[in-house]
């Protein structure tokens, strides 16, 4: 069935999300374990090649610090503690949607469901830029 298919490809991007998203909040662990085998890799590339900080400079030292319990550091990344709750946020809502198998066969619900996964997605990555955007307009550099 069409909707089958639909669904288990929809589960797969969730269980992506959800790798991505648990990746993002330990990235301080792995920062450590990739920077021993490409140093290269470690650090921001635009600060390095440009010399000045990106709109996600220190997202790597925040969740060392919002891991530890530090939510209030002086060099806090403005968009840090956002990205951490929306993470959370995503992990729970995929969970919830990979545990619904029955409901995602209706396809009134499914369609909601894929609808609002749209509009959340495109309302976040028009943040980010308008962030981005801000954050050179404002200089709201904390590096």
């Amino acid at each position: 069935m069409k909707s089958e298919g639909i669904i288990k490809e929809y589960n797969i991007f969730n269980v992506i999300l959800i790798t991505l998203v648990i990746a993002m909040i330990f990235l301080p662990f792995i920062s450590r374990a990739v920077n021993k085998l490409f140093p290269i890799t470690y650090g921001c590339l635009s600060y390095r090649i440009l010399g000045e900080p990106c709109p996600l400079c220190g997202f790597t030292r925040d969740m060392r610090n919002i891991i530890s319990g530090d939510i209030f550091a002086t060099k806090l990344n403005l968009l840090s503690v956002p990205a951490v709750l929306l993470g959370i946020f995503e992990i729970f809502f995929r969970m919830k949607i990979l545990l619904s198998k029955k409901k995602l066969m209706d396809n009134k619900f499914r369609n909601n469901i894929i609808k609002f996964d749209v509009i959340y997605h495109v309302f976040m990555c028009f943040s980010f830029i308008i962030y981005g955007i801000l954050f050179y307009i404002l200089d709201l550099s904390r590096v």
